[in-house]
C-alpha cells in the first residue's frame, strides 16, 4: 500500500498535528466557514 505524501509530513509533527484539528474546530465554532479535513469521520461521505 502507497500513502500519500502529507502521511510522511504530519508522522514527523508528533502531537503538533493535533493543534491543527483544534485550529480547525475553532475556526468552525466561531463562525469560519471551513471544510475540515483533518481527521475524518469514516460513517459520513466526504464532501
Amino acid at each position: 500500500m502507497r500513502y500519500a505524501s502529507v502521511t510522511d509530513r504530519l508522522a514527523g509533527l508528533g502531537g503538533a498535528k493535533w493543534e491543527i484539528h483544534a485550529r480547525a474546530r475553532a475556526l468552525k465554532a466561531s463562525g469560519t466557514e471551513i471544510i475540515e479535513l483533518t481527521i475524518g469521520e469514516p460513517d459520513v461521505p466526504t464532501p
